[in-house]
């Protein structure tokens, strides 16, 4: 009888524990939630009056206004990957499927205009098939994948840098593979960097900051489209990241 009440009593306290943890989550979730949007609206303001009068100032002051727009846009992607966590964690993940060529997708997102690439002269080559590769997943996912892609890139390829965004087909997938010139990732991080809050230790990682969400949350939303996404590393040449999906029926 002494081990059944023992037994009761640990099981209430484990329930009662699993309650606490599941209204502290909520808690998180809805202030990361809150944050993000309300934070949204007064940086939009601030980007645009930088932008404004960095036009009419002399270069000396431009290149101050320059600094003032390279930290806003740096905020405003950490305002991003909140709103991105918010919206996984809160299970607000019902997938709108739809057939999409994944080559004019990326063609529409004008990827190689990225501000932030242009801002540091960046160039950026796109290598697309010229028959459709029709895939079905949830489109606006779909771009925010990419676009975490792309801003990984461009945050670590240097100034004056490249980068290589292909879409191709292999076997029953259409693969989007976008390859950077920076510093790599080490080969015993290359299955971490895909961990919340992981970054790769290194001065540049440090120099760019960040909360290590965006991979994270790529691979969460392409594992949701029933996809895969994994890294490969070129040393000191650089890293390329692959994102896999399998082609809609009627293509394979």
């Amino acid at each position: 009888a002494g081990v059944a009440v023992e037994k009761a009593r640990l099981f209430t306290e484990l329930e009662q524990a699993n309650a606490a943890l599941s209204e502290l989550d909520e808690v998180k979730s809805n202030f990361i939630s809150i944050a993000s949007h309300e934070l949204r609206t007064p940086l939009a303001v601030i980007m645009g009056y930088v932008s404004f009068l960095r036009e009419e100032a002399d270069e000396t002051v431009a290149e101050q206004f320059d600094t003032v727009l390279d930290a806003a846009v740096h905020l405003r992607g950490l305002i991003q990957d909140m709103a991105n966590l918010s919206y996984v964690d809160a299970g607000q993940t019902t997938l709108l499927r739809q057939m999409v060529d994944l080559a004019a997708l990326v063609r529409e997102m004008e990827l190689a205009s990225d501000e932030t690439a242009v801002a540091k002269n960046q160039t950026i080559t796109l290598n697309l098939p010229a028959e459709p590769l029709i895939v079905l997943i949830d489109r606006s996912m779909i771009e925010v994948i990419l676009g975490n892609l792309l801003n990984n890139a461009v945050k670590f390829t240097p100034q004056n840098g490249r980068i290589a965004i292909t879409v191709e087909r292999q076997g029953r997938e259409a693969w989007f593979r976008i390859q950077d010139s920076g510093s790599g990732i080490p080969e015993d991080q290359l299955d971490r960097i895909f961990h919340r809050f992981y970054q790769v230790e290194s001065p540049l990682v440090r120099e760019h900051g960040g909360m290590g969400l965006g991979l994270s949350i790529a691979k969460e939303l392409v594992e949701l489209n029933d996809g895969r996404i994994w890294a490969e590393s070129a040393g000191k040449n650089g890293s390329e990241f692959i994102v896999a999906l399998p082609l809609a029926r009627g293509q394979t």
